[in-house]
Order: structure tokens, then C-alpha cells, then sequence
């Protein structure tokens, strides 16, 4: 299992949240293979928040080098899940995977 970390500010909120991207079966894959649910874990300072969080306010994105299937992409997994399981029909060459969490 692989982590990335990335921080997030709400702004009208006093404390930083983290959201962390927990991939199930690792980063990078090769050969066309491609299996993996990618899970966002939210913190507010130490303290795991992610259950508390209505499942409509995660946003994914894609980012890679087509932006025209990036932009399709984007609006079919826009929101409604804390997590995405991708499949070699969601890589185009080398894609990166974006969650952030909408403002409440």
C-alpha cells in the first residue's frame, strides 16, 4: 500500500485539514497493467475526520497529457465517493489522481 500527502486549508474554518491518498496496489504501473483503488483519508490535525464527511463533498480529478479525456474524466468522477478504483482505461500514459475536499 502506498500513501501520498497532501494539505489542504478550508478557509473559513480555524484548523488545517490533510488529506491523505492511500493507493491499494501501489504507484506506478508498467506493461498496460493497471489495478487499484486509490482511498482518501481527511484529517483535521491528527484526528481521522473521514467518516464524519458527506461522501458528495470529495472531488477527484485526473491531470495528464490529454486534457480533452482529463475533462471527461474529471466530470464522470466528479464527486459522491471517498474513493476510485482505476483501471487501464483511467491512465493515459502517465495520469496523477487529485482529491480535494469541497468547502461545506
Amino acid at each position: 500500500m502506498s500513501t501520498i500527502t497532501g494539505e489542504i486549508t478550508l478557509t473559513n474554518l480555524e484548523e488545517n485539514y490533510r488529506v491523505e491518498l492511500i493507493s491499494t496496489d501501489g504507484l506506478i504501473f508498467k506493461n498496460g497493467i493497471v489495478s487499484t483503488t486509490i482511498l482518501a483519508n481527511v484529517f483535521k490535525g491528527q484526528k481521522d475526520v473521514t467518516d464524519s464527511i458527506d461522501a458528495n463533498y470529495f472531488r477527484w480529478t485526473r491531470v495528464s497529457e490529454n486534457p480533452t479525456e482529463d475533462e471527461i474524466w474529471n466530470n464522470e468522477h466528479f464527486g459522491g465517493t471517498k474513493y476510485i478504483t482505476l483501471d487501464i482505461k483511467d491512465v493515459f500514459k502517465r495520469s496523477s489522481f487529485f482529491c480535494e475536499i469541497l468547502n461545506k
